[in-house]
């Protein structure tokens, strides 16, 4: 399985992908959701990002996809309004959607993504 998502990060203008393929770990199949928020590594470093999608196969070499590191919270979900307030952001004010997921979704301090699971 794997995950259409969003990382939270600020990207450079050059980068014009907006949303990136991971894999579902089978430890995360029973648990995963659209509109969670989980741990990915994204350029070498530990952030979150949000899934907004998931599939059963990608178009993408499946060596190069990362796997989904752990969800943030199984409790903690985007409604789908919550998630087209993404793309309304981004086609109104001209930002990517990692901007305008930034915008909606603070991120969440480390000692308390440590208790969150």
């Amino acid at each position: 399985m794997f995950a259409k998502i969003i990382p939270s990060l600020l990207l450079p203008p050059d980068v014009e992908a907006e949303e990136f393929t991971y894999r579902v770990p089978e430890k995360l199949e029973n648990d995963i959701k659209v509109g969670q928020i989980v741990e990915i590594e994204f350029t070498n470093r530990k952030t979150q990002g949000l899934i907004i999608k998931l599939e059963d196969k990608s178009d993408i070499d499946e060596e190069k996809i990362k796997d989904i590191k752990r969800i943030i919270s199984k409790d903690f979900l985007l409604s789908n309004m919550q998630i087209k307030l993404i793309d309304f952001f981004k086609d109104t004010y001209f930002i990517n959607k990692s901007l305008a997921f930034k915008t909606i979704i603070p991120k969440i301090p480390k000692k308390w993504m440590k208790i969150a699971i």
